[in-house]
């Protein structure tokens, strides 16, 4: 599936209903991430109100060496998808 994915693409991850990962998702999720990386990720918009998710995105978005500015954290999904679209 991930092979059929066109370089450039964008993302939108609402994080507004989520929870705070166990520590022993992280790996699940940095694979994850490594995947969507590897697959050509364009962008990625998140839209993330708590502080503390914001900590855990931003811990996986660094250790997955994602680049700052493919990524951007939203409080709207208004707001993410504007910048998704611009």
């Amino acid at each position: 599936c991930i092979n059929r994915i066109k370089t450039g693409y964008t993302s939108l991850v609402d994080m507004t209903q989520g929870k705070i990962p166990h520590k022993d998702a992280f790996e699940v999720l940095m694979k994850g991430r490594e995947l969507t990386l590897r697959a050509g990720l364009g962008k990625q918009a998140q839209i993330v109100t708590e502080p503390l998710e914001k900590l855990a995105s931003d811990r996986i978005d660094n250790e997955t060496g994602l680049e700052r500015e493919k990524v951007r954290k939203f409080n709207t999904i208004k707001d993410a998808e504007a910048w998704l679209d611009a």
